[in-house]
């Protein structure tokens, strides 16, 4: 089975559901797919047979993975993790909600469509959260290099462009070429960014943490014993993958969220009522405690992150066959990924007759089916699993709820300028998985909004 060949997610688990959940195909390896069932049993061989971090040298071919040293900074990323928790991420909470609102004004005016009555439409969301979590990571990761700065930012820009972050699996064979020689060019690029990083982990003169400029470059020289033993060229390696984190998954996450609050109408109005209850009990910080406090918006995002969650991921290329409770064999060398969209399926058309026929707003955003122990368990998946799972999980779903926080005290999402009800697109790609049109309608709040909905 030829993986480009699939025009949608559905079609895809539809073949796999035909084939008793366990299917081949391929895109430039050989991909066996099976039910996320199976996830936890094939997680739990030993490490020699499924070894992640083999796997990833195997399928990263961005330049991050053609240096002896890749699975070494694996570690040093999980070190440097220690900065997204306690104080210090209620200081890159804080940071980051004023990077990101001046990021969406920033899009919106440069880059979104106007409309009559002051609505502004976005046609293509995931352009726009790309946008603003690449301003942002290289903000909150490299911050403000006090020497050479025109140069660093240079070289930055030059290295974090997406393309080059991307895994060469995603492209096809002419890409890929192409792709090749423009890394060597990268390699050079990451030498050079190296030397300026080093000479600023050197200046003792730090700046003050404000409400922008906590970085985790401003962050390590004020700990510099997490690198201990780690020299400049790892350092850099490192502080890199942590980017591409930031930039590489959520957009196409946050594609889902967005366009799923856009469907109906009395979603918004649900969170706008919650919104408007935070604001006039604690005021409109946004931080750890009044985030927490927000069980709505957390149960919508939850159920759009698993309805829209991948129908192969978790890639783990085996040292040996192994067989599966089924009784089905996974051959020696194969790639298994895993689908989790496919068990949510009947779930996603259940969800939207119910939505289509019910009166009550509250059943499309109060129900929260991550609750339930398995969903709970692939909600984690999301982020990998065990000691290979996202260091950064905690930090990259705040993330999102900061994002969408920002937008909808601003605006109103719809699917449509005439606030109706819209049918979901459907869904496309296979591990990144986003809606087939994904443009939606902004309308800007009226500014005493909190005191309509707060009654």
């Amino acid at each position: 089975m030829d993986a480009y060949s699939i025009d949608s997610t559905d079609e895809f688990c539809n073949y796999a559901q035909k084939s008793g959940g366990v299917i081949e195909y391929k895109t430039i390896f050989e991909n066996t797919n099976v039910s996320a069932m199976h996830a936890t049993e094939v997680m739990h061989l030993p490490f020699d047979i499924t070894n992640p971090y083999k796997t990833h040298t195997f399928l990263d071919r961005s330049y991050l993975s053609q240096h002896e040293g890749y699975i070494s900074n694996i570690y040093i990323v999980k070190n440097l993790s220690a900065f997204f928790n306690g104080e210090y991420l209620k200081k890159i909470i804080k940071a980051d909600t004023a990077t990101f609102n001046v990021l969406i004004n920033n899009y919106l005016k440069n880059y979104s469509t106007n409309y009559f009555q002051g609505a502004i439409k976005l046609d293509d969301i995931n352009d726009f959260m790309i946008y603003i979590l690449h301003k942002n990571a290289h903000s909150r990761v490299f911050g403000i290099i006090s020497k050479h700065q025109s140069k660093a930012t240079y070289l930055i820009e030059k290295l974090t462009q997406t393309f080059f972050l991307a895994p060469s699996s995603k492209y096809k064979a002419i890409e890929i070429i192409k792709k090749i020689i423009q890394d060597k060019k990268m390699n050079s690029y990451l030498h050079e960014l190296s030397e300026l990083i080093y000479l600023e982990l050197q200046n003792q003169i730090s700046l003050k943490f404000g409400s922008k400029n906590i970085s985790i470059l401003q962050l390590i020289k004020k700990s510099p014993q997490c690198l201990q033993g780690c020299d400049k060229l790892a350092t850099t390696m490192s502080l890199l993958k942590i980017f591409r984190g930031m930039v590489i998954i959520s957009p196409s996450r946050l594609t889902n969220i967005l366009n799923d609050i856009s469907l109906n109408p009395s979603v918004i109005s649900i969170l706008n009522t919650e919104q408007a209850e935070i604001i006039t009990k604690y005021g409109t910080s946004v931080n750890i405690d009044t985030i927490n406090k927000m069980s709505i918006l957390h149960n919508f995002i939850t159920n759009s992150l698993l309805s829209s969650s991948p129908a192969s991921f978790l890639f783990r290329k085996l040292n040996k066959d192994i067989t599966l409770s089924t009784g089905q064999v996974v051959k020696k060398n194969n790639i298994i990924s895993f689908n989790i969209f496919g068990y949510y399926s009947k779930k996603r058309k259940y969800q939207q007759k119910n939505i289509e026929k019910s009166s009550t707003k509250a059943r499309i955003v109060k129900s929260n089916i991550a609750n339930k122990k398995k969903n709970k368990k692939h909600l984690d998946l999301l982020w990998g699993y065990g000691s290979n799972a996202c260091p950064f999980y905690e930090y990259s779903l705040i993330q999102m709820k900061i994002i969408i926080i920002c937008i909808i005290r601003t605006y109103d999402i719809y699917a449509h300028v005439h606030e109706t009800n819209q049918v979901h697109p459907g869904y496309t790609n296979i591990s990144t998985v986003v809606p087939k049109s994904s443009s939606i309608v902004l309308k800007l709040k009226k500014l005493d909004w909190v005191k309509t909905y707060n009654i």
